[in-house]
């Protein structure tokens, strides 16, 4: 039985595409996962990745949204570059390009949805029972 005195809680926010941006997301997201009661390490984590993929390879401004609903995070980051995104197999040695397969691991679901204008990748996490 769905808790009728549940809200629905929903936070957006522009970031440039610099490198020290990536800190202020992590900020953003961890103050709204906190506010709402809910764990902010692997959403923190997600957003992390995100934003550093939107900054490295997005090379745009962008939009990071964080949702709340009774049974999931919802965090997406929107950016103006209409590249695809894809986890990349990667050799032991490779020093960098990890982030996405993190994030796949992490995300109970994910995926990206292309526009004219850029793309947004999103992630969900379901709450667990506490």
């Amino acid at each position: 039985m769905a808790d009728d005195r549940f809200v629905a809680a929903r936070a957006s926010y522009a970031f440039t595409a610099h490198p020290e941006e990536v800190a202020a997301v992590r900020q953003f997201v961890g103050d709204c996962a906190e506010s709402w009661g809910i764990d902010s390490t692997d959403v923190v984590l997600i957003a992390s990745e995100l934003a550093t993929n939107a900054v490295l390879h997005g090379r745009t401004d962008f939009i990071v949204t964080i949702r709340r609903d009774p049974h999931v995070v919802r965090l997406a980051v929107d950016d103006r570059n209409t590249s695809g995104v894809s986890p990349l197999g990667l050799s032991p040695e490779a020093t960098s390009g990890r982030g996405l397969a993190l994030v796949v691991a992490l995300a109970d679901e994910w995926g990206v949805q292309s526009r004219d204008d850029g793309k947004c990748v999103w992630t969900e996490i379901r709450l667990r029972a506490s």
